[in-house]
């Protein structure tokens, strides 16, 4: 429910629109059309759903790496919360995220860029 209550509480303030504009134009300039987006699904509203994945763990159990990582408060707070229940994971998110570099931050959102691993 955590996820639902912010997203809900965003979008009833109407203020997700104004938050989210710069996280957009960021994305449209870096990962759009071609990337694929970890973020959540309200991000859709904005940016289309085409590319964008909600996956909480990071491709944790697919074993997908996606091009760009979208970090807000829901996914700052679950990876906080889920460390002593699921430490592999976060592990894993959190090494990830070490990884990646960061393209895009404000008080609401960081933007990853991800190298994927040389095949």
């Amino acid at each position: 429910m955590l996820g639902l209550g912010t997203s809900a509480t965003l979008l009833v303030k109407n203020n997700f629109g104004r938050t989210i504009e710069p996280l957009r134009h960021a994305l449209e300039h870096r990962a759009l059309p071609e990337g694929s987006i970890y973020g959540a699904p309200e991000l859709g509203l904005y940016i289309g759903f085409e590319h964008l994945i909600d996956d909480l763990r990071l491709g944790y159990y697919t074993g997908k790496i996606p091009d760009y990582i979208v970090i807000d408060r829901r996914s700052r707070e679950w990876l906080d919360k889920t460390e002593d229940s699921e430490p592999d994971v976060v592990r894993r998110s959190r090494d990830m995220l070490a990884k990646g570099k960061i393209i895009f931050s404000d008080s609401e959102f960081q933007l990853y860029q991800i190298t994927h691993p040389k095949r």
